[in-house]
């Protein structure tokens, strides 16, 4: 699928094993694995069904999360990527603040 081959999924240890490979020792390797799954899902209902898949290196630390939803697959933000968009937002939010201020200011001179 595009996603597993976009995700690194050729190179992943999970392609390597269903390849029936043996990964390189001194290689560098990530895996895919299922970090949680509803009900539905564990029945095989695919409409319902809520997956959590988490792209971990060998060290078992998280690099992306996706989370698969009646079949369509979807990237969670990194946790520095929603910091830097509510930075974003709040400075856009002082800034307005501050102009409407200072444009008070002027007016009442």
């Amino acid at each position: 699928s595009p996603f597993y081959a976009c995700s690194g999924g050729m190179t992943s240890l999970n392609e390597l094993r269903r390849r029936g490979e043996q990964p390189a020792a001194d290689a560098v390797h990530h895996e895919f694995v299922v970090a949680f799954s509803n009900e539905d899902a564990k029945a095989g209902c695919i409409e319902t069904s809520v997956y959590v898949v988490q792209k971990v290196s060998a060290q078992n630390v998280p690099s992306d999360t996706f989370y698969i939803i009646a079949g369509s697959v979807y990237k969670a933000p990194q946790l520095g990527d929603i910091f830097d968009s509510a930075l974003h937002q709040v400075a856009t939010a002082v800034d307005t603040i501050l102009g409407r201020q200072l444009e008070a200011l002027r007016q009442s001179k």
